[in-house]
């Protein structure tokens, strides 16, 4: 097979794409309206912030343990263990039980739903070649993206149909998620680090030195941190400077869907960037593009410029991501890439929760303060980053023969040249 045959996305990373595309669509059709749904049961706006914030707790806890558990019992049983757990939870908002009991099923929300991304995303590293993980990863990204547009859409049922119209809805699209992953995705068992069944070169050495290796992971958290404090930020204070500059509820509305459409429609365009060009470039580019933006937003004097500018900061995270998992996932040995996932997904989240905290604070000061914090450490972690990356030299990825689970006639055709 030459370098110019054509490279076909996996079935199993589409299923994880459209499983990924369903989960976040059940998600974000109860999500804008859980607020409104928790304080017509005459709940108080402390349990309110309670309920909300369990979800990311949960996203805080399981990452780091389920990471190193999927390598070792394999991720597609990590991947189905979630979505039950996932379903019980969304299942559980229709029993007649005390509001209170909300603060649990959103727990178990961010445990399984953290559990099964970390999963998903170690899957896709060990099911595609290297250098063709950025395609990978955008195609998520887009399903993704596809799904938050269209979940809303779906839970304004909650208008005419009430708050149990929006909770059928998420617990169908859970369910709907589990049958795909239990009837559809097939992992083979040598993925598994430790699956003892695994062939002799389904494993192979890395090729990088164990100090580059710490270095680029090392680099990628420090990224991952700078992003988490920017998306505490937006969560707390977004709403809240569209209001200051009088924007109404549809303008507000119209920023997050703004916001979200350039996922859909430039992850193309991330994928093959980190498939062919610098990753290091591209990331810290963007990351300091969108550090600039933050610190940019407070002095735009209308919400009509603030929707001008979200797009241009959402196309500068998707062209990132792909580059990010990319340059981490292609260095660290197979059997640890369950672990990689699952300690920048704790970065991430543990710096997105302080960062709202922080924000928050900040916000009561001035609000240029937290925007100019949030985007000044993201450009400095970038920068540091960078530099961590400086020993890396991605021409040191594997371009060996493909394993059998990825050659022509399994589960992919896949451009590797042989040597």
């Amino acid at each position: 097979m030459t370098a110019t045959t054509r490279y076909r996305i996996s079935r199993p990373v589409l299923l994880i794409a459209i499983i990924a595309a369903v989960m976040w669509m059940g998600a974000s059709s109860v999500l804008p309206f859980l607020p409104v749904i928790v304080r017509e049961q005459h709940a108080s706006y402390t349990l309110l912030g309670t309920i909300i914030g369990a979800y990311y707790v949960g996203s805080i806890i399981a990452p780091f343990p389920i990471g190193r558990l999927s390598d070792r019992v394999g991720h597609r049983r990590i991947i189905i263990g979630a979505l039950v757990v996932y379903l019980a939870a969304n299942a559980a908002f229709l029993l007649p039980l005390p509001t209170e009991l909300y603060v649990v099923w959103r727990l178990l929300q961010g445990l399984s739903a953290s559990a099964a991304e970390v999963a998903s995303l170690a899957a896709i590293a060990l099911l595609t070649p290297p250098e063709r993980r950025g395609q990978a990863y955008s195609t998520v990204t887009a399903a993704v993206s596809i799904g938050i547009a269209i979940g809303p859409v779906i839970g304004a049922l909650y208008t005419v149909a009430g708050a149990d119209a929006v909770f059928i809805t998420a617990t169908a699209a859970s369910a709907a998620a589990l049958a795909l992953a239990i009837f559809g995705l097939h992992i083979p068992a040598g993925l598994a680090g430790k699956d003892p069944e695994a062939p002799a070169d389904a494993s192979p050495a890395p090729v990088q030195p164990e100090r580059i290796i710490r270095r680029v992971v090392l680099g990628a958290v420090t990224v991952n941190i700078g992003w988490g404090l920017l998306i505490g930020n937006y969560d707390t204070n977004w709403t809240l400077l569209m209001q200051l500059r009088h924007a109404g509820a549809f303008a507000i509305s119209m920023s997050w869907t703004l916001f979200a459409i350039p996922f859909g429609a430039f992850a193309w365009l991330g994928g093959w960037l980190a498939d062919h060009r610098d990753q290091r470039t591209i990331i810290v580019t963007t990351a300091c593009i969108g550090g600039c933006l933050s610190i940019l937003y407070p002095y735009l004097s209308s919400y009509g410029l603030l929707l001008a500018f979200a797009p241009i900061e959402a196309v500068t995270e998707v062209l990132m991501t792909p580059s990010l998992q990319s340059i981490v996932t292609g260095v660290v040995p197979r059997d640890r890439i369950g672990t990689l996932q699952g300690v920048l997904a704790t970065a991430t989240n543990v710096s997105s929760a302080v960062g709202a905290v922080i924000a928050g604070i900040l916000w009561s000061f001035s609000p240029r303060y937290p925007f100019a914090l949030a985007g000044g450490a993201l450009v400095v972690l970038a920068i540091i980053a960078r530099i961590l990356w400086s020993p890396y030299k991605r021409h040191l990825l594997p371009k060996g023969p493909a394993p059998p689970y990825l050659q022509e006639g399994t589960f992919l055709t896949p451009s590797i040249p042989e040597e």
